[in-house]
């Protein structure tokens, strides 16, 4: 096994020659279950998946083919100008947005004037705690406000 600190110290040969040894077939990475219900697996993607799965997006959503998508610094200008009553993100989308709630007031109290309801796709928070049928999720230590409660429908914030 070769640990990831070696890996930052190798001196870069020939990118060209390595991205051209990746194919279809090549294992592009791992994903563990969460081990809710049996034990965790790794679960393979490769490079192909992958490709296929933008393909589908980009034939289901042609649009997405013809402007790129928005960037983190452009959502919070837009959400410095527009409070939504529902806000929708991935766990890495929700940190990204807590540290800029934590740096600025003003997103801050535009943000929680009118949010209703958060939903929220992909893995678990860190932190998280379960409590019944809700996991709790601090995201983030510093704003003690800000608690995302995960129920079976959606997230909400308290």
């Amino acid at each position: 096994m070769t640990r990831f600190g070696d890996l930052l110290d190798t001196t870069v040969t020939d990118v060209d020659a390595a991205s051209e040894a990746v194919h279809a077939d090549t294992i592009l990475k791992f994903l563990f279950t969460s081990g809710s219900t049996k034990q965790p697996k790794a679960v393979v993607t490769t490079h192909g998946m992958l490709a296929h799965h933008q393909q589908m997006l980009l034939h289901a959503f042609p649009f997405l083919g013809e402007a790129p998508p928005v960037e983190f610094a452009r959502t919070l200008d837009n959400l410095r100008e527009i409070a939504p009553t529902v806000y929708f993100n991935v766990p890495k989308g929700v940190e990204m947005l807590t540290e800029a709630l934590e740096r600025d007031a003003a997103l801050r109290a535009t943000f929680f004037s009118r949010v209703k309801l958060f939903l929220c796709a992909g893995a678990g928070c860190r932190r998280s705690r379960g409590t019944g049928s809700m996991i709790q999720c601090p995201v983030s230590t510093g704003l003690s406000a800000f608690t995302v409660r995960f129920p079976t429908a959606g997230i909400r914030s308290r």
